[in-house]
């Protein structure tokens, strides 16, 4: 989210996360500005007391009502479900995620776990993912799960989970910057997508504390039913600690009471020596006035009266415990046998609070899994898929049955219903296309399905209907149909009988315009014209073919995929600029792209080689960004592993002069421990499809880097103004935000007035600043160590997102790029010296080249 501002008085309006204000500013008092963290004691229970805190949690009654509300939904049918249920491929994908989530360990006793973010407000599992097969294919699964306790998470105030973690992993494993020392203990930040992919974190209500109370801001990110019920329980607890102080002194058979005569020390020994004596009894002394009426030395047993502890008994059950019952479950006849009246509805209005109240728990559940298990499942295993899947547990509705009754009956008078609403009734997920399925199926009219149906619906269910709809719809004007007259009009016949403009080469009725074509380049173009003629030749006869015999034989209709599979990328690039309908468009654009995508040569060795370096799986589209590699470039990426470094090499799959490219990259660790990823070689051909995509991938590569928590880019940016000299890198990757120092003989070549205005500063970027420094540096600059920092906010960055985005404006206007002037060019006066002066040689390492 980028925050806007105030175009008028140029201030900013909203933080980084589009708030008009964060959150933890709307209070009178803020805590730990420092670690700009959250306070622990955003609960009650925390707050008041950490021991009641623990207490409470081990209270058999309140264990009780937390299993009646967590169960049924851990033993609930769930499903995953596509973005598009119309779409063969997304409900495919959604079904091979149903069975990676179905390996999981003690699935339910991980949704168990995750629902004890009810009591505390937040809770986590943490996950470690290992490769399986699955389906024949090997998938990243969830191979183990621990959960993490909701008082050992916290968060900062821009949102990132906290961790407490023991002092002593401080140094050994974590860097500073990875750690928090909140008002607690030390945390973990998981600031890293790698590191926050490993961690479920489940939260109940987010909830905002009062103004005055400051240090409970923390419950934005969850507040459980403790903070909810602890003032309560804690006067329940106060009423048992007064009945069973009462049932230890009054309610063990009476009081004994041992009476003497009064100023008889004698008298009074033996009383005291029979009240100890007195067992399993609560005695005291009594002194007694000699001459009274009753005897002066006597006991007397007083029984207790049952009408304090009935009525300590009737507060804790009837108001506290009902109240707090009420509270967890939403009702209290599960616990408590009571009459409801005869047709009162009382009954049915506690099973429908029940019953909200689990519906709600469900799809919050449903929620998280979606954000923090299926979506870290889909980046590891589908990297490449452009679509949302959701998890979602299925909670059975009370008056499904009533429903069901009215629509069967309903269905018998000729009403229709969508099968999707009668499906949901029953609470099943609809079958996918390998699934087997029971019942009633409906009989299908031959040819591409249903009468009344789409028949792109009808596609996903059967190959041969792709084909036949292909085959249907294909634009065969791409064909050379017989005896077209339209055809014929538009694509008139040279002279050779051959298609082609009057007048071109081969043409014996006009003269060659191409009189400067060389031998090798007529064999080229000629080659490519007979096989454009052959190609349109197989393709009519297999349309005059298929129109012969009808669409019925399938057999002879897998040619029309075949046909535009098989087709060169600029073949299909014509044809989807072409007048069709959306759905063969969308089919020719698939095509297209499956054709460029990027292709990882061993997938299995690149996915291992990353996961042995960084200790955790990375996603496709991240090792492609790291190497360059965009699809729709047609390229080849090796990935490979030797003395703790990674090697990257992306070739490009097309060898014609001028079209291919090529990168080079290596991933390492530094004397110092951190991780380097090194941009060791770059070239871009003239008419490459990487061609003026170089910031963008730079752009790509950086934010990948980021993810991965990578310190710093470095590269050899090689080159000097020459016509000699192919490579360009020393202006590129300084317009693209590397910095880098120039030499005391490199600043010695800029022309003086800059060298004043640079003072003592060697910066390039402080050249590239400057009026007319682009320009200087472009003249008179040669090849540097460059180092780019890939972090959100670095200057690096700033400056390759604001050329980026100029860049950006100027396509989108289709204007050409006009360079800002402020003063007349610079020159640097030449002196006699000038002439002897030659530029270092600079090697091909880690340029950028346009051959």
């Amino acid at each position: 989210m980028v925050a806007t501002t105030d175009a008028d008085n140029d201030l900013q309006l909203t933080d980084s996360n589009g708030m008009l204000f964060p959150q933890y500013t709307s209070f009178a008092a803020i805590f730990n500005q420092f670690s700009r963290a959250y306070s622990h004691r955003w609960d009650e229970a925390i707050r008041h007391s950490a021991s009641n805190a623990l207490a409470m949690r081990r209270d058999t009654f309140i264990l009780s009502l937390l299993q009646e509300r967590q169960l049924p939904v851990t033993a609930m049918n769930w499903s995953i479900i596509p973005e598009d249920e119309n779409d063969a491929n997304q409900v495919q994908i959604c079904g091979t995620l149903t069975k990676i989530v179905e390996r999981t360990p003690r699935w339910q006793s991980m949704l168990l776990n995750l629902q004890q973010a009810l009591w505390y407000g937040r809770y986590g599992v943490q996950i470690v993912p290992k490769v399986c097969e699955v389906m024949g294919q090997r998938r990243w699964v969830v191979g183990e799960h621990s959960p993490v306790n909701g008082d050992k998470i916290q968060y900062q105030w821009d949102g990132t989970p906290l961790v407490f973690l023991n002092a002593s992993e401080l140094g050994s494993r974590f860097q500073s910057e990875d750690i928090v020392y909140t008002d607690r203990v030390p945390a973990l930040r998981l600031h890293r997508d790698e590191w926050r992919s490993r961690f479920i974190i489940h939260k109940h209500l987010s909830d905002d504390a009062d103004f005055f109370e400051g240090e409970m801001a923390g419950g934005v990110h969850g507040v459980g039913l403790r903070s909810q019920v602890y003032w309560t329980w804690w006067l329940r607890d106060e009423f048992l600690a007064w009945a069973t102080d009462f049932m230890q002194k009054v309610g063990t058979l009476g009081l004994m009471v041992f009476y003497y005569e009064m100023g008889n020390p004698k008298s009074q020994e033996a009383a005291e020596r029979a009240a100890r004596d007195c067992s399993r009894r609560n005695a005291i002394t009594m002194p007694r006035p000699s001459g009274s009426s009753k005897e002066t030395a006597s006991a007397e047993l007083l029984q207790p009266t049952n009408t304090g502890i009935e009525t300590l008994k009737g507060m804790i059950a009837d108001y506290f415990e009902s109240h707090i019952q009420r509270l967890i479950v939403g009702q209290s006849l599960s616990g408590n046998a009571g009459s409801t009246g005869l047709g009162s509805g009382v009954s049915d209005l506690h099973a429908d609070t029940k019953y909200q109240l689990l519906k709600f728990d469900a799809g919050n559940l449903s929620g998280t899994l979606t954000t923090d298990l299926v979506g870290p499942l889909m980046r590891w295993n589908f990297p490449w898929a452009k679509f949302a899947a959701r998890f979602q547990i299925n909670v059975p509705d009370p008056n499904n049955k009533e429903q069901m009754e009215a629509v069967s009956k309903a269905s018998s008078l000729g009403v229709t219903f969508r099968a999707d609403d009668v499906r949901k009734l029953t609470g099943m997920a609809k079958p996918g296309p390998d699934d087997e399925v029971i019942g009633q199926q409906q009989q299908q009219s031959p040819g591409l399905g249903m009468a009344d149906a789409d028949p792109l619906a009808q596609l996903q269910r059967s190959v041969s209907m792709l084909y036949q709809l292909v085959a249907e719809r294909i634009p065969w004007h791409y064909a050379e149909p017989p005896e077209d007259p339209e055809f014929e009009r538009k694509h008139p016949r040279r002279s050779d009988g051959k298609f082609g403009k009057k007048g071109a080469p081969g043409d014996a009725g006009g003269s060659d315009p191409r009189p400067t074509e060389t031998p090798a380049q007529r064999k080229r173009r000629l080659t490519r014209d007979s096989m454009e003629q052959r190609e349109r030749r197989e393709l009519r006869d297999h349309w005059n073919r298929i129109r012969a015999e009808g669409l019925g034989n399938v057999d002879d209709v897998p040619w029309a995929l075949a046909y535009l599979g098989s087709r060169s990328v600029k073949t299909l690039e014509k044809l989807a600029k072409e007048t069709l309908p959306p759905d063969v468009k969308a089919y020719v654009r698939q095509i297209l792209d499956d054709k460029t995508r990027v292709r990882i040569v061993d997938y299995a060795a690149a996915e291992k080689a990353f996961s042995d370096f960084f200790g955790h799986p990375v996603d496709v589209s991240t090792i492609k960004a790291l190497a360059w590699g965009r699809d729709g470039t047609d390229a080849e990426l090796q990935v490979s592993f030797f003395r703790g470094a990674i090697s990257l090499d992306l070739l490009s799959s097309d060898t014609r002069e001028d079209r291919d490219f090529e990168a080079h990259r290596t991933i390492r660790r530094d004397d110092d421990g951190s991780i380097v990823l090194d941009n060791d070689v770059a070239r871009i051909g003239k008419k490459s499809r990487l061609r003026g995509m170089a910031a963008e991938c730079l752009l790509d590569q950086a934010q990948a880097a980021e993810k991965l928590g990578i310190d710093r880019i470095e590269t050899f940016a090689a080159g000097y103004k020459s016509k000699d000299v192919p490579y360009n890198g020393y202006y590129t990757w300084a317009r693209c935000g590397y910095l880098g120092k120039m030499t005391d003989e490199q600043f010695s070549e800029l022309p003086h007035e800059f060298q004043r205005l640079m003072g003592r500063s060697r910066s390039i970027q402080t050249l590239m600043a400057l009026p007319g420094g682009r320009d200087a540096w472009k003249e008179f600059g040669s090849g540097f160590i460059g180092i780019f920092s890939p972090k959100a906010k670095s200057r690096s960055r700033k400056i390759l997102e604001a050329y980026v985005e100029e860049r950006r404006r100027e396509r989108a206007t289709g204007q050409p790029r006009q360079k800002k002037r402020s003063r007349p060019p610079i020159h640097r006066p030449r002196t006699s010296a000038d002439s002897t002066s030659t530029r270092p040689e600079t090697s091909g390492s880690g340029s950028f080249a346009t051959s």
